[in-house]
């Protein structure tokens, strides 16, 4: 259950950051709101990070257990 929340709020904070570009630049919201968008990289990289890590972990406690059968 705590791996699919963090899936969640991962895919969440990826969309936000990726609306929040248009053409290369901020959009005017997160221009005026700084510390919305440094807040926004704040929690989306270590809960994406942290997603990729225990998805890596499962795949390879599954291939140890296929390994050792």
């Amino acid at each position: 259950m705590l791996l699919v929340i963090w899936q969640i709020i991962a895919a969440i904070g990826v969309v936000v950051l990726a609306l929040a570009h248009k053409d290369g630049a901020k959009r005017p919201f997160f221009r005026r709101h700084r510390i919305v968008y440094g807040l926004i990289w704040l929690i989306v990289t270590p809960v994406a990070g942290t997603y990729l890590l225990l998805t890596l972990a499962g795949w390879a406690a599954i291939l140890w257990i296929w390994i050792q059968r």
